[in-house]
C-alpha cells in the first residue's frame, strides 16, 4: 500500500488508495477499475514520525535528531507512506533517536543561515 486517503466519499462509500502492483504482462491498463481485497500484516513495525519534524532543503529530506541536551544534528532521511498520523522513515533513524518535534523550522533557519553566510 503506498497511499490511502484520510476521508470517505460520502456519496459513493469509497476511499482512494494507490498501490504498486507488478504489471509486467501489461494487462492493467489506465483508467481501469479493480475490486480490491488489503490484507494488512503487522510483520513489521513502521518508523513514524510527525509531519511538522520533516523538513527539505533541495533534494535533501532530513530531520533534526538531538544528541545532547540542547544539541541537534541534520540527518538525512528517506520517507515512505504516509499516515494520518505521520510519515514513515525508511532509512536514516533508529527506533530510539530522538527527533526535534517543536522548533524543527528554526533549527532549519539557523542551518541555512551557515550555508548562506549570513550571521
Amino acid at each position: 500500500m503506498d497511499y490511502i486517503a484520510e476521508q470517505m466519499d460520502e456519496h459513493t462509500r469509497t476511499i482512494k488508495a494507490r498501490i504498486v502492483l507488478d504489471n509486467a504482462e501489461r494487462l492493467l491498463k489506465i483508467g481501469m477499475f479493480a475490486h480490491v481485497k488489503l490484507s494488512m500484516q503487522d510483520d513489521e513495525s513502521s518508523l513514524i514520525i510527525p509531519e511538522d519534524s520533516l523538513l527539505k532543503d533541495g533534494a535533501e529530506t532530513f530531520v533534526f535528531t538531538q544528541v545532547a541536551p540542547n544539541t541537534f544534528f541534520k540527518q538525512i532521511v528517506k520517507t515512505g507512506r504516509t499516515f494520518t498520523n505521520g510519515i514513515e522513515i525508511t532509512e536514516g533513524l533508529k527506533k530510539n533517536d530522538s527527533v526535534a518535534l517543536q522548533g524543527a523550522f528554526i533549527l532549519k533557519s539557523e542551518v541555512l543561515k551557515d550555508k548562506m553566510g549570513a550571521g
